[in-house]
């Protein structure tokens, strides 16, 4: 920020000092220009940005944190290099990761890149994140997930939706997951098997999860979620009974059954007639 100046010639010691000030300057001007950097953002009101352009990364620490609240950032890159870092299991850009984070007052974030996992740890400190979107644009293995998704989920978040898509990775043993931390929980999908054992939050009105093609393992429990309204079950059920469980859930109005084959959804058939 400039400020101008009188024209009239300063006296003698007017002189001086002016001469002192403009001396000492070089010292100060690097804090002078952050000080009129963040002026200028503080000028800025902007509440929503997205992009899908992959180098423009590096702009997300640019945006103002004081004002922005909703964030999409489609970043794919399909490079050799990119893909073979990955497969070499080399985390998320740590800049983009680092910027994200301080977005303190984002209620919403949609974020879509390669080795997407890498970024959650840092969304711990927003806490007015209501809404979450974190999908892998590449074939990624479940490991990548596993460890990002827990440090994540041990924190008490203001979260109300939360979808996770791991990408279309190899038919894996699928997801533990404790989302009892997360009250104010009501809608939860994730690409990916939910093992049994995995605590869900009561509170939910809308959950989805997927199983890839071939993988097996026993139900988890979804009698406990008894203000569910909405459930999406996808993929391969050995035991049919696990159907049975929405007759149980008093508040369902929709429940949606996706079969990876015929063959499937003909042994699931028998129990159709006891869904509510």
């Amino acid at each position: 920020m400039l400020q101008a100046a009188t024209a009239e010639q300063p006296t003698a010691p007017e002189s001086a000092t002016t001469a002192a000030t403009a001396a000492s300057a070089p010292c100060s001007s690097t804090t002078t220009l952050q000080t009129q950097q963040q002026q200028q953002q503080q000028g800025l009101r902007l509440r929503s940005f997205s992009t899908n352009v992959p180098a423009a990364a590096s702009s997300t620490a640019l945006l103002p944190a004081h004002s922005l609240t909703h964030l999409q950032l489609t970043l794919m890159d399909s490079s050799t290099a990119s893909l073979l870092a990955l497969r070499d299991g080399i985390s998320a850009d740590p800049a983009l990761a680092a910027a994200t984070a301080r977005l303190t007052n984002l209620q919403q974030l949609v974020l879509e890149c390669d080795a997407a996992a890498g970024a959650l740890p840092g969304l711990t400190n927003l806490r007015h994140l209501t809404s979450l979107e974190v999908m892998d644009s590449v074939i990624a293995g479940r490991s990548q997930w596993k460890k990002p998704l827990k440090q994540l989920l041990a924190h008490p978040l203001p979260l109300q939706r939360l979808h996770i898509s791991t990408g279309c990775g190899v038919p894996g043993p699928g997801f533990l997951l404790d989302l009892l931390r997360q009250s104010q929980l009501l809608n939860f999908s994730i690409e990916g098997q939910l093992h049994e054992g995995s605590q869900l939050p009561v509170q939910l009105q809308r959950l989805q999860f997927c199983c890839e093609r071939s993988w097996a393992s026993d139900p988890i429990e979804l009698t406990q979620l008894l203000h569910l309204q909405h459930l999406h079950l996808a993929g391969s059920f050995p035991d049919p009974s696990i159907l049975l469980q929405p007759s149980q859930l008093p508040c369902l109005q929709h429940l949606a059954l996706q079969h990876w084959e015929v063959h499937e959804a003909a042994a699931a058939a028998a129990v159709w007639l006891q869904l509510p």
